[in-house]
């Protein structure tokens, strides 16, 4: 980690939140911003958290509109204006971030904050079937880690799930049923279903869990996570999650991240048949209304369309949409 921007001291410092860290650290990897530049948002983070608890009581997490708009002109009417540009962008990142991993439920357009000459966000083709099939073969499975990071793989293709998802399953949690009871965005719970290829991965992993506990130091009971380091932290963290799919993607050519693989089991999901309602539902879009007895009462439905339509379903084949090359339904070892 850089330590630009994770110093002894920032627990001590009362504008700090631990999740600048994650967010600065997905900025490392998202814009390849150097150190210094890293450095200066993460000081504008702690001061803008600062004087929201000074001015409204309030953290960041529960910021409101208007919060935003006050900030900027009280701390910004002697800046020159390409510092002011340099704020309003990273307050617009910063809560986009938010957004994508379920921290706040306010889009940040809401905050109307323009960046002059912002261009339009370049739109990233997913990856084709053979290259996700060429992802998943990656990991080295002589070794605990390497296991885990195909189960890792296997679940977030076979889900699309969001990698706060991902990170925040519990041990116990996977069960022979192959779903779970997930809290998505605006803590909305869904169902997450899955099939056997990320069942027969899961199921190797947790055989050898308890080695990269060990191999990192920790006791084998130190997190209830599913996911487990052998690093610092017993947990497994967003920033080597990214990292991870980062280095096994570029061993192919491309340049992934978890949140395109999620867009990759949609696409692929598409192409296959299946109707966006369905799909909606299976990412838990927002705007998309569930509740405890319709996902308990839809487990079946939701099995058979992912069987049917997801490329590593048991039955699927390649049929409608868009011509495109199948891959087989075999495990590959």
């Amino acid at each position: 980690m850089h330590s630009g921007f994770e110093d002894k001291s920032r627990e001590q410092d009362r504008g700090w939140d631990d999740r600048f860290g994650d967010f600065l650290t997905n900025l490392l990897f998202e814009e390849g911003l150097a150190d210094s530049t890293l450095l200066a948002l993460k000081n504008h983070l702690i001061a803008f958290n600062r004087w929201l608890l000074d001015t409204y009581g309030r953290p960041w997490d529960l910021v409101q509109p208007q919060d935003l708009r006050e900030y900027l002109y009280a701390t910004g009417l002697n800046l020159a204006n390409s510092t002011l540009q340099a704020r309003r962008w990273s307050l617009k990142r910063l809560y986009r971030w938010a957004l994508e991993e379920s921290i706040v439920s306010i889009h940040p357009n809401t905050f109307v904050l323009p960046v002059k000459g912002n261009k339009g966000k370049i739109q990233v083709k997913p990856p084709t079937q053979r290259q996700i099939k060429l992802l998943l073969n990656m990991p080295d499975l002589s070794c605990a880690e390497g296991i885990r990071d195909r189960a890792v793989l296997e679940l977030i293709y076979a889900t699309g799930m969001r990698a706060s998802e991902i990170l925040s399953i519990k041990i116990h949690e996977i069960t022979p049923q192959k779903f779970l009871r997930v809290w998505g965005k605006c803590r909305k719970e869904r169902l997450v279903v899955y099939g056997e290829h990320a069942q027969y991965w899961l199921e190797q992993y947790i055989a050898v869990r308890k080695e990269i506990l060990l191999d990192g130091g920790h006791h084998v009971f130190a997190t209830e996570k599913l996911f487990v380091s052998s690093g610092v932290h017993a947990d497994y963290r967003y920033y080597q999650l990214r990292r991870m799919v980062k280095r096994y993607s570029q061993r192919c050519g491309l340049n992934l991240t978890p949140h395109t693989m999620r867009h990759a089991f949609a696409t692929h999901m598409y192409e296959a048949g299946a109707s966006l309602q369905f799909i909606q539902k299976l990412l838990g879009h927002s705007h998309l209304q569930t509740s405890t007895i319709y996902i308990s009462n839809n487990t079946k439905n939701l099995k058979k369309i992912l069987v049917n339509h997801h490329p590593r379903g048991e039955i699927y084949k390649s049929r409608t949409r868009f011509k495109h090359e199948s891959i087989g339904n075999k495990f590959t070892t």
